[in-house]
């Protein structure tokens, strides 16, 4: 994650970029909000930062919608940028703003971030209700849109209740366990 304050990029972080041989990495660029805005609008002006970053160093990075453009970042030895957030809070309660950030090119959600949510429970509160009525309806929103559903962070109910909604495949990209189960030898 490259703190927001660090745009515009730097030649250093430019040719950090070009030779660490990544292919792509996955972008967060939610926000929360502040005095001077909601989340969802703070989020929209991070988003446009980063368009600018794209537009302004198109040897070195390329937005990434789709398969395609991974594979055109790899053979391009560019960095693809994937726009995600790890947690719901942009989306707040208006699920039209799905089809928003789709079309701005994000293309992965975490339901949560370790808290609950509107959509669901995170894994470190007390109690895990899973998903709530309008985060049966979120998954379904991003499984229109083809979104990529990510299950980190959020509670053991929520996770197992976006599996079992979800018609697409899902993603836990990182995790921590509860419990580390040793053999005996």
């Amino acid at each position: 994650n490259i703190p927001q304050g660090t745009l515009p990029l730097g030649d250093k972080a430019l040719d950090d970029v070009r030779r660490s041989g990544i292919t792509a990495v996955n972008l967060t660029v939610n926000a929360r909000a502040t005095d001077s805005g909601s989340a969802f609008d703070n989020t929209r002006d991070r988003i446009a930062s980063w368009m600018r970053e794209l537009e302004a160093h198109p040897m070195s990075l390329v937005g990434v919608r789709s398969v395609a453009d991974l594979r055109d970042a790899k053979a391009s030895q560019r960095l693809g940028l994937i726009l995600g957030f790890p947690d719901t809070l942009p989306v707040e309660d208006e699920l039209g703003r799905v089809d928003d950030f789709y079309d701005v090119g994000v293309r992965i959600i975490q339901l949560t971030y370790n808290t609950t949510n509107e959509i669901g429970s995170g894994c470190l509160a007390s109690e895990d209700a899973g998903l709530s009525e309008l985060g049966v309806e979120a998954v379904s929103r991003m499984d229109e849109k083809r979104l990529l559903i990510d299950l980190s962070h959020c509670g053991r109910r929520t996770t197992l209740d976006g599996i079992r909604t979800s018609i697409r495949p899902v993603a836990i990209t990182h995790s921590g366990c509860a419990a580390v189960f040793r053999h005996p030898r």
